[in-house]
């Protein structure tokens, strides 16, 4: 295989690799697991990291025109992609994205929504689940899908379908009021988002202050779409222009 095609392969896992903190950061905030199982999961790559960074590296200069210039059928899934969808771990499918097929990569990696939906959707019915948990995360992230095509009212209801209904009060991830507040934006009710907010801001642990940061930026941008909003940009406080 081309030098060039072993590193535009390998860039997507190189992100997780070399940057594996960052990735847990950014791609975990909606888990309800401790951010050390991410961590673990990433270290199974450790043993090429450094020839995979280089890859990742050379490939990070084309990145950007290759996204722009997506090859056609990008956004195709088959019926052959999705058997081999149920066939992944959660974590293949839906945290790290070890195929073009995967939700992580349909939707991270290509922005292509509608797909991204439905190879969730299939998942959820023919995959094996080990935690019920991690069935409330791939239903979150079709509601998270559906958000970013403008589709309000079905995120929505998915969100609200994700909740945890056995959480304890002494949990240290407060999944459910994350969601509240994330509902709370979907249904344009503003005063219940920062109501939400202020609550997780309060409470302890890493998930908890991710989590309110996310919904601190849907508090800055509330009048922008949810795919502006959810941004870095409004996290930090900056509402875009327009």
């Amino acid at each position: 295989m081309p030098f060039e095609a072993v590193a535009k392969k390998s860039w997507f896992l190189v992100r997780t690799v070399c940057f594996a903190d960052e990735f847990c950061m950014t791609f975990r905030e909606f888990r309800s697991y401790p951010a050390r199982r991410c961590r673990a999961v990433l270290r199974r790559f450790d043993t090429k990291t450094e020839l995979m960074c280089l890859l990742g590296a050379l490939a990070a200069l084309g990145s950007g025109l290759a996204r722009a210039e997506a090859p056609g059928g990008v956004c195709e899934l088959s019926r052959e992609d999705k058997i081999a969808n149920a066939k992944l771990t959660f974590d293949q499918f839906d945290q790290i994205g070890v195929t073009p097929a995967t939700w992580r990569q349909l939707e991270d990696k290509h922005e292509c929504h509608a797909q991204a939906v439905e190879a969730a959707e299939d998942y959820l019915i023919h995959a094996h689940f080990e935690h019920e948990a991690e069935r409330r995360d791939v239903i979150f992230h079709i509601a998270q899908s559906l958000a970013l095509s403008g589709k309000y009212e079905e995120a929505a209801l998915m969100v609200a379908s994700s909740k945890n209904p056995a959480q304890a009060a002494t949990s240290k991830l407060d999944w459910n009021t994350y969601l509240n507040g994330t509902w709370a934006f979907l249904k344009k009710d503003k005063g219940a988002l920062k109501e939400m907010r202020d609550l997780l801001a309060t409470e302890p642990g890493e998930g908890n202050h991710l989590n309110a940061s996310v919904l601190s930026g849907l508090l800055t941008c509330f009048n922008k779409p949810y795919s502006i909003a959810y941004g870095r940009a409004c996290r930090a406080g900056t509402a875009p222009p327009g």
